[in-house]
């Protein structure tokens, strides 16, 4: 099979193209995937400590009329690779791959990849179950880790969405609406889809973060400096972002973040206030995300990632995994 593997840079503009047609094509991948936030993440890796000892390796696998395959993002530490999002708050872990790449070509690639980084130990982490990538990593390799995640299903409406909900977390949410308005709170929540987050935004977010223990300079300062990561960059600048933050009485009690693309929305955040858990306010944030989601027609799913915390495992409609695999070259 005439398939060559090689090393590249992902600031050349021919890698540049080829990697942003396969995510053009390709719609099971997610954010993560793109060229822009991988270019970015690049750039950010070393400024983060806990990367510092690590170095980016983008292997590309093309055919013989030199179209690429697959771009594999790694990163190298010591003598072992792994994944290039492993040491981040990215969820999961992808090849960014043509969707319809062949089994025999993925084979060709695994059988020589140790001609580009050596006989070396590979660990692919956080791979979602949704991808043909870690299908097929499960199919030839036996996994050492298995976690649990799950979604949302959204439906046609909010009204048969919300049916599906666990009915202990309906009682939740309709006792903390019914508080709000014997008690004659203003209660909202505001919405910012694709669009650079306000200065405002983001010292809320700071403050909800940041458990409420700072001034608000602080807390907006601690929120910027993690301009360094790839995430909340992206975040803040509005990069196929949305952010939703709650308020009681112009008070903000909770927020989450996540990213969107092909309708489906992968959520990386949710937090309240001490003073939003009385309200039960990550309850009421994520029942009007799902609103919004369904009537403004932006996502049918909301992938919950890890599902340790039961607060979304009181939403959860279907259930997914992910795996990780330690693979000797």
């Amino acid at each position: 099979m005439n398939i060559t593997l090689s090393e590249c840079s992902i600031s050349d503009k021919q890698t540049a193209a080829e990697w942003e047609g396969i995510y053009n094509t390709n719609p099971t991948l997610t954010y993560f995937s793109s060229y822009e936030f991988n270019q970015l993440f690049v750039k950010k890796f070393s400024k983060e400590k806990s990367r510092r000892s690590l170095k980016p390796v983008i292997v590309r696998a093309y055919d013989s009329k030199r179209k690429t395959l697959m771009f594999l993002p790694l990163c190298k530490r010591h003598e072992s690779y792994y994944m290039l999002w492993d040491y981040s708050s990215v969820p999961y872990c992808n090849a960014v791959f043509r969707q319809d790449i062949k089994r025999e070509e993925l084979d060709y690639i695994f059988d020589h990849l140790s001609e580009v980084i050596g006989n070396n130990t590979i660990y692919f982490t956080k791979m979602n179950d949704n991808s043909d990538f870690t299908n097929y990593l499960y199919d030839r390799y036996s996994p050492y880790k298995k976690r649990s995640c799950g979604s949302v299903e959204l439906l046609r409406s909010y009204e048969y969405t919300y049916k599906l909900i666990d009915k202990e977390c309906r009682e939740i949410i309709e006792e903390a609406l019914g508080r709000i308005e014997n008690e004659g709170i203003e209660y909202r929540t505001d919405f910012y889809l694709g669009k650079r987050l306000p200065s405002k935004a983001s010292s809320d977010i700071s403050l909800i973060l940041n458990g409420e223990k700072n001034g608000p300079i602080s807390k907006l300062k601690r929120f910027i400096r993690n301009r360094n990561s790839a995430v909340i960059s992206s975040i803040l600048q509005g990069n196929n972002s949305l952010v939703a933050i709650s308020y009681i009485d112009g008070y903000p009690v909770a927020c989450l973040y996540g990213f969107v693309r092909n309708k489906t929305f992968t959520l990386l955040k949710s937090a309240s206030t001490k003073y939003g858990v009385t309200y039960s306010a990550k309850h009421l944030i994520f029942s009007d995300l799902i609103r919004y989601s369904v009537e403004n027609k932006v996502a049918n799913n909301i992938d919950l990632c890890r599902t340790d915390d039961k607060f979304k495992t009181d939403f959860m409609s279907k259930k997914h995994h992910t795996y990780s695999f330690e693979i000797k070259l």
